[in-house]
């Protein structure tokens, strides 16, 4: 039984006419996925199956798409129900542990009603509002860079990156100094370090790969009941410290939710808690920024909140993003209209803060060695840097006039983009790209090979930041557009990705301003990663230069 179990003769027969790797007894393709990463996996093969093709992870077969209309038919399909987000998580409505927030909420109207509720916090007028928070973030970080060249010093900036993201998310969203950059040894930056290791720990799918029941859970998916129950009788190692990482992160937001929720109780009567919070101006002397609990956070002033007005329309100040939530309802067929409970808005926080850091430093990283390795693109940036000015601190509204700075970004998008596949899962029978796709089938458009597909894109793999200049003889067509969904595409498109955006141009903007990179050996090529999203796997580690 074993055996016949481990070949699945049922699932082989039904998935026959679909090409792809050939999998191994048992396993499938899950230790080839497992040594590679699951982009550098689907890019090897990418051209080798056609538009169309499958893969074994374990006992589950997931059907890959390669090509871009295929992916808008799955992503975009009129029909919202046709195509429904992979689900294997529970929605917020069922399962209050965990990551159950907007990005795993399978139920398509807890989702946009999850979705409308973030909107405001994300809105243009809104990030015109953080982009001081970023030029803070992007200072501390060229003071501590001004450090490093002074003594010729090399620095990974990957890991830089992702402690400048999580100060942003902590300033500019939740109003509190989460201390990532401290380079001091005292209590705020020990417990700020704790916080990103918990993180980048939670992000790591490699590291979670190493549970010999989360393996187990792939290829005997049936035995789930028990494996949950034996892991908390005996956990191994990975699961301890994944569990401890959890906590970490929970503990965090929990103690920002307790002091906002606090400040609001204490404030007078309000319209709504974002205006309360943003209305009363900056905190007393007596409570002025102060460590919460051990001290690695500290409540920040909040700017005003402008009276009337849509609320979808009216900006959400720095660190209104819980205040916001705090008052925000469901739509009326999502648990009747009722507010966000504390739970809800908990799992939101979590899930800004986990998942934004690693997908943004990722990008920065990936514009820094693109940079490093192509002088040409690297001296028109730096001629529109100092055309900007090199002392200017810049607002939201002046990235529209640094168009190649806006090219190298998304380039960069186009080349080492955080969005590996889109998951979707099929409602009903169907035939893909000539394919017969059953009912229940996991689905995954493959982002990371479309935007490298030579058909696609010329010089595909290459770094040409001119491609996105209006007007360039290489210019994108609009074909190319369609094809580039970085951040994924349709109703499930990362809500953050403009947030992001804004974020890494300021900081690139601000570093390049006084600073060159040059990369150490070994940098070229790059070797990637993508626990989760894709990022160089060893860091990024260069020799800042301070520009004459």
């Amino acid at each position: 039984m074993i055996a016949i179990y481990g070949y699945r003769p049922v699932q082989r027969w039904t998935y026959r006419s679909i090409p792809g790797p050939p999998p191994r007894w048992l396993t499938g393709n899950l230790s080839e996925i497992t040594r590679l990463s699951y982009a550098m996996f689907y890019l090897k093969y990418a051209r080798k199956y056609g538009k169309v093709w499958k893969v074994w992870f374990g006992s589950r077969v997931v059907v890959l798409v390669m090509d871009p209309d295929l992916g808008r038919l799955v992503n975009r399909n009129p029909n919202r129900h046709a195509y429904p987000h992979l689900g294997d998580l529970k929605s917020a409505a069922d399962n209050a542990s965990f990551f159950s927030s907007i990005t795993t909420a399978r139920d398509h109207n807890l989702h946009r009603s999850l979705q409308s509720a973030w909107q405001p916090t994300l809105s243009s007028a809104s990030l015109a509002g953080y982009a001081p928070a970023m030029n803070a973030a992007a200072e501390r970080l060229v003071a501590c860079l001004g450090a490093v060249a002074a003594a010729n010093g090399e620095t990974d900036m990957l890991a830089r990156f992702f402690r400048v993201a999580v100060d942003v998310v902590g300033t500019a969203v939740f109003g509190v100094d989460m201390h990532a950059q401290d380079d001091d040894d005292g209590p705020a930056a020990k417990r700020s370090t704790a916080l990103v290791t918990a993180m980048q720990t939670l992000m790591d799918i490699e590291y979670g790969a190493r549970s010999r029941y989360l393996t187990a859970g792939a290829l005997f998916p049936f035995a789930f009941p028990l494996l949950r129950a034996l892991v908390n009788i005996f956990p191994d190692n990975a699961i301890r410290r994944i569990c401890s990482s959890y906590v970490i992160l929970r503990g965090t937001c929990e103690e920002v939710l307790g002091d906002i929720k606090a400040k609001l109780a204490a404030a007078a009567p309000p319209a709504s808690p974002a205006a309360a919070l943003a209305g009363a101006g900056p905190l007393p002397k007596a409570a002025k920024p102060k460590s919460s609990g051990a001290g690695s956070v500290a409540m920040m002033p909040q700017a005003a909140v402008p009276d009337g007005g849509d609320a979808a329309q009216v900006p959400t100040p720095p660190g209104g993003f819980i205040p916001h939530l705090l008052s925000s309802a469901h739509h009326a067929g999502v648990r009747g209209g009722a507010l966000l409970s504390d739970d809800e808005v908990l799992q939101q926080a979590m899930s800004f803060l986990v998942g934004t850091p690693e997908s943004t430093a990722a990008a920065m990283s990936f514009c820094v060695h693109c940079l490093a390795s192509h002088s040409a693109a690297e001296a028109a940036l730096l001629q529109e840097v100092d055309a900007f000015g090199r002392a200017r601190v810049p607002s939201a509204e002046d990235l529209a006039g640094l168009p190649y700075l806006d090219a190298v970004w998304t380039e960069a998008l186009r080349l080492y983009g955080p969005g590996v596949s889109i998951l979707r899962e099929a409602a009903h029978d169907q035939r893909i790209g000539g394919h017969f796709i059953p009912k229940g089938t996991a689905l995954q458009t493959v982002i990371c090979a479309i935007h490298r597909d030579p058909a696609i894109w010329p010089r595909a793999g290459e770094f040409v930041p001119e491609r996105w200049l209006a007007g360039h003889a290489a210019e994108v067509t609009d074909a190319q557009r369609r094809a580039f969904n970085p951040w994924g595409d349709g109703a499930r498109a990362c809500i953050g990705r403009r947030f992001a955006a804004e974020e890494g141009r300021i900081v690139l903007l601000r570093l390049y301003q006084q600073f060159t990179f040059e990369l150490l050996p070994g940098q070229v090529p790059l070797e990637l990663w993508s626990p989760f999203s894709i990022k160089p796997r060893h860091g990024l580690f260069v020799r800042p230069r301070v520009r004459a």
